[in-house]
This record gives structure tokens, C-alpha cells and sequence, in this order.
């Protein structure tokens, strides 16, 4: 318990203000919403910032494969959702859940743990840093499949009439 005490306390302030953002963000997921299209391409975006190194190192090729396959699994996924599109305001309503707040927070989860690794065993972060991109890249993917996704519905709706 005593570890777990000090893991804590050395936990930099700016992880807890990720970590605050990312569940405002996913409470604000789970009641329906009007969303402006643009928002939607925030996290994505956010998510790749935190992984710019990664396109810039041997293992882009890997990251970017994975974000590829999770854009395409999540954009099937999230096909069957109902949008209520509003052209006037370039926005869609999306319909509430709980899916967003779980990713967040795993994804949240995956990377303290990969960073206190990294801070604590850098030689065994290294062994297994290509299974953190990978996973980085299938929660990005999923966010920037998702965004397509709903984009895509928008103009679609919006084409039509």
C-alpha cells in the first residue's frame, strides 16, 4: 500500500489534468449531446500529440498500420449509430453511452502504466513499447474512425437535402 501511496504522490500535475479533462469529456459522452463537427477531430488529434515521437521512430510503420485498423473497426462500429444532423450549425446529435468514458479512462490507464514503467524500468518499457503503441494506436484509431464516421453521416445528410 505504501508503493502505491508513492506511485501516487510522484504522479507529475499534469497527468491529473489529463486525467480530469478525459473524464469531463467522457461523463459529458454519456447523456445525448449536440456535438460541432469540428470537436470531434479534437481527441484524435490529441491522442497523436501525445504519440508524435512514436510516427517519428522505427515502429511508425506498425503505429500507423494499427491506426488504420482501428479507424476502419471503428468506423463499422460506430456505423450503426443514430445522428440527428443540424446543417445550420454544422453540428450532429449523438446519442449518449458509456463507450467514450470507458476508452478514455483505459486508454488513460494503459499509457500511467506505460509511463510509470518507463520512469521506473526503462529496459523493460523498451521490451515492451512496441505493445504500447499498438494499443495507443487502436484507441487512436478508434477516435479518428469515429470522427470520420459521424463526418461523413453529416455530409452525407447534408448532400441529400
Amino acid at each position: 500500500m505504501n508503493e502505491f501511496v508513492h506511485i501516487i504522490k510522484g504522479t507529475p500535475l499534469y497527468v491529473w489534468a489529463i486525467l480530469c479533462y478525459l473524464l469531463f469529456v467522457g461523463i459529458k459522452s454519456i447523456k445525448t449531446r449536440v456535438i460541432y463537427l469540428p470537436k470531434l477531430f479534437i481527441i484524435p488529434l490529441i491522442l497523436l500529440a501525445i504519440k508524435y515521437k512514436t510516427l517519428l521512430s522505427d515502429d511508425a510503420l506498425v503505429f500507423c498500420l494499427v491506426i488504420m485498423g482501428g479507424s476502419i473497426a471503428s468506423f463499422f462500429i460506430n456505423t450503426g449509430n443514430t445522428l440527428k444532423v443540424i446543417k445550420k450549425e454544422c453540428s450532429i446529435e449523438v446519442p449518449g453511452g458509456y463507450g467514450t468514458l470507458i476508452v478514455l479512462i483505459s486508454f488513460f490507464l494503459v499509457k500511467y502504466y506505460f509511463g510509470y514503467l518507463k520512469s521506473t524500468d526503462p529496459d523493460l518499457f523498451l521490451k515492451y513499447s512496441i505493445i504500447e503503441s499498438v494499443i495507443s494506436g487502436l484507441f487512436s484509431g478508434y477516435f479518428i474512425g469515429r470522427a470520420l464516421t459521424f463526418t461523413y453521416k453529416y455530409l452525407k445528410v447534408a448532400k441529400s437535402s
